[in-house]
């Protein structure tokens, strides 16, 4: 409980501070600690999508997801890469399930609604 806490804190800590060699080194050193914990390749995850690296950042979410299939982050961040690699009808559909653990998770509101406009203005055009 503790322990993990204060790991938590020290990744992100490195991760706000965009220090991405160090925070991969230490989320591997979590990981070997805490096994089944979501939390170390999910901020993983985050850093490699922040630094535009879609697909290990899709990996490491897709990791994080199997240790905690009730995170709505992890949905999330499985969503905005699909989104980045413009599969909106899968993003959709993954942040749908990642609503049903969270379902006020403003961010995934957000880009849920940001996709359905996307779509619908797809569909218009192809009618007009």
């Amino acid at each position: 409980g503790a322990q993990l806490k204060i790991v938590g804190s020290f990744l992100n800590a490195l991760k706000e501070s965009r220090a991405w060699p160090e925070l991969a080194s230490a989320t591997l050193t979590a990981m070997q600690h805490f096994p089944r914990e979501a939390g170390p390749p999910l901020l993983q995850a985050q850093a490699l999508a922040d630094q535009g690296q879609n697909d290990k950042a899709f990996a490491w979410f897709e990791q994080a997801n199997r240790l905690n299939t009730r995170n709505v982050e992890g949905y999330y961040g499985l969503a905005d890469c699909l989104r980045r690699r413009g599969e909106l009808r899968p993003a959709m559909s993954l942040l749908e399930q990642g609503l049903r653990y969270d379902p006020y998770h403003h961010a995934s509101l957000q880009l849920l609604r940001q996709l359905q406009q996307e779509q619908q203005a797809t569909m218009a055009k192809a009618l007009s």
